[in-house]
């Protein structure tokens, strides 16, 4: 009588411990595959919104042939700058800002700010750095809510601060007075694209 005897492996059961292997190896295989993707997945990572500035005196007359450097960056080895002058109606505009960056960047960025770079803590915010004419400076108990703006002199020293916008947490420095500098920091809050600022 003959005895039929089992064909191939189809009846082979591996060991548990085995199995245990071919998981993790299998996992770490997965997670690697999703790292890469990731990596070559490029997009656009946004450093600065359309930003528009008016420039006007007390009188909300137009100050035109204002110089205004737009600046922007991640970190001090990528920044960037632009530069324009405000027109007869004393505005100037400055386009979108952004990088190309790997969506696994961007991850790392959103869970480590530090993955930004060297320096990126000075970079939290694009700014634009105002050149007044000679002898005017910005009016610190006028300017209307939408941003936050500091003075400085040619030394870079800070001679006044004050926040238009509510949650900055930022008293104005020194008691609310517009001493004359060399140039005007102004960080538009989050959500204003648009800012009147008023010189005397």
């Amino acid at each position: 009588m003959d005895i039929d005897e089992p064909k191939g492996n189809a009846n082979v059961i591996l060991p548990r411990s085995r199995w245990s292997k071919v998981l993790v190896v299998g996992g770490l295989l997965a997670c690697l595959t999703v790292l890469v993707l990731l990596n070559y997945w490029q997009t656009d990572f946004p450093l600065s919104p359309r930003y528009t500035l008016r420039i006007v005196d007390n009188a909300r007359m137009p100050i035109p042939g204002v110089l205004v450097v737009h600046e922007w960056g991640l970190s001090v080895t990528e920044n960037g700058e632009n530069k324009a002058r405000t027109d007869t109606n004393g505005v100037v505009r400055f386009d979108p800002v952004a990088v190309e960056m790997s969506m696994l960047r961007r991850l790392l960025i959103k869970v480590l700010p530090v993955a930004r770079g060297l320096g990126y803590e000075n970079y939290s915010s694009a700014r634009c750095r105002i050149y007044l004419p000679e002898g005017s400076t910005v009016d610190l108990t006028e300017n209307t809510r939408g941003a936050f703006i500091r003075i400085i002199d040619r030394s870079h020293r800070l001679l006044a601060q004050a926040a238009q916008y509510p949650g900055m947490g930022i008293p104005p420095l020194p008691p609310p007075n517009s001493p004359q500098g060399d140039h005007i920091d102004l960080f538009f809050a989050t959500g204003v694209n648009e800012f009147e600022l008023h010189v005397r």
